[in-house]
């Protein structure tokens, strides 16, 4: 007797991003869409950004860390620019890429091909 079992691949339309934000003044969600936004808009123009579609899911203000959702097709591209940010507002400002993930749930595990863990549990 053989069971044939058949594999199936999870595929994902979209990638996430952890994103952590150094820059001297504190950020909040819309701004930080703003930025990367902007940023995509610099290096591809009007039509880049249109079709990026980028999406602030999480945005943590104490460690300055932030998850974004961009389409598969724009990952690329998304990541290219937030790569070059290297001012906002006249004052430096670096983002750097910790992880990226098709499944948002990767992005929790700090083990699993992580550079650093930006992410921090607040205890009250």
């Amino acid at each position: 007797m053989t069971v044939e079992v058949e594999r199936q691949t999870l595929h994902s339309d979209f990638y996430y991003l952890l994103i952590k934000i150094n820059y001297p003044n504190k950020l909040y969600s819309g701004k930080v869409e703003t930025l990367i936004n902007a940023a995509v808009n610099r290096l591809f123009g009007e039509t880049g950004s249109i079709v990026s579609n980028v999406k602030i899911l999480n945005f943590q203000p104490p460690d300055q860390t932030v998850i974004v959702k961009c389409d598969k097709s724009c990952l690329p591209s998304v990541w290219a620019s937030i790569s070059l940010i290297n001012e906002f507002e006249s004052k430096p400002c670096v983002l750097n890429v910790i992880k990226v993930s098709q499944f948002l749930m990767h992005l929790s595990n700090r083990d699993r091909f992580s550079i650093q863990t930006p992410l921090s549990v607040s205890s009250k």
